[in-house]
């Protein structure tokens, strides 16, 4: 323990108490309330842990301890095999608090650096198909055939429904951003939409094209009360993250293929990309603020390297003449 740490009687190296100090740590840096909740989750399932082996000490988790404690993560759980970005968050969690006690001196030595992160597969999802795309459309448009005289409040969360699929798919926008979006946030006119405080608590602009702006006025015409502030709204109030992610959870059903809102995004990410957006407008229109992040989302496929081959050829632009055999 460090000369500094030794002049502070009241810090506890109690395991259980300096969990406590970094969620209260997280809470004043303003993390998302899912940040947090997760950290919670990973670092309750640290204590418990701990106490099976009878550590109570942060100085007796050493890196072969802590190693077994990923070891245990591995094993099945309740619904069974745990997946690998499961035991892949349990560590990023882990490095975090460690390095939280390194920062405020509470340890000397950090015995997660003496450990290797989890492998992760290097899986990039697939996007959502033009077909899959079109089917969507399709299975939510059945509102419009019912005459406007004639719609009821089923008509309603069916044209929401459809509205919400061009919304997401239109900006790229995350669940949670598009569950906290009010009226407005979006002017009705141009089709600006203000996202407040996204994953990071970063601000920023997205916008919708003409088709998707014409779906999302219908939407708002058909509201039964205009004074209420957010955008999406359900059978009982304001729609919450759960209750979008339900939607599509129910639709892919239906389909008989997935469709959830990441999908959504991811599609978004894709689209934008063969349709010439460059990777510095994409990360600012999806919320990241680092350019890799956005390797996750984009699956280029044998198709996009051939069109990008006959745009971008080098032969091509320099345009040399074919030679004489």
């Amino acid at each position: 323990m460090t000369l500094l740490a030794q002049n502070r009687p009241w810090q506890t190296t109690l395991i259980s108490e300096l969990i406590e100090q970094y969620l209260e740590d997280c809470t004043a840096r303003r993390l998302s309330p899912r940040t947090i909740q997760v950290y919670s989750f990973f670092l309750a399932r640290l204590a418990s842990w701990c106490e099976q082996i009878g550590a109570r000490d942060i100085q007796e988790l050493t890196p072969e301890i802590l190693r077994q404690h990923i070891i245990w993560h591995q094993q099945p759980g309740p619904r069974g095999k745990r997946s690998s970005s499961y035991v892949h968050g349990a560590f990023r969690v882990l490095r975090s608090f460690f390095k939280f006690l390194e920062i405020s001196e509470i340890i000397e030595t950090n015995p997660v650096k003496a450990l290797k992160a989890p492998r992760l597969p290097k899986k990039i999802l697939e996007p959502l198909t033009a077909d899959q795309i079109q089917r969507v459309i399709q299975s939510l448009s059945g509102w419009e055939k019912t005459p406007r005289s004639q719609r009821t409040g089923l008509q309603l969360f069916e044209m929401r429904n459809l509205a919400l699929f061009y919304f997401l798919l239109d900006t790229g926008m995350r669940a949670a951003e598009a569950s906290s979006c009010r009226i407005g946030d979006v002017d009705l006119r141009t089709g600006r939409v203000f996202v407040r405080s996204g994953k990071g608590e970063k601000d920023r602009i997205v916008f919708l094209s003409s088709i998707s702006l014409r779906y999302l006025q219908q939407y708002v015409r058909m509201r039964p009360d205009l004074a209420e502030s957010q955008l999406w709204i359900g059978q009982f109030g304001p729609l919450g993250t759960s209750g979008i992610q339900m939607i599509f959870k129910t639709l892919g059903r239906e389909l008989g293929f997935s469709v959830s809102p990441h999908k959504i995004r991811r599609t978004f990410a894709i689209l934008m990309l063969r349709n010439g957006s460059d990777l510095y407008r994409l990360r600012d229109l999806m919320g990241h603020a680092d350019i890799r992040t956005l390797e996750r989302y984009l699956k280029i496929d044998e198709n996009d390297l051939r069109v990008a081959h006959e745009k971008w050829s080098p032969i091509s632009q320099l345009g040399v003449a074919q030679q004489q055999v």
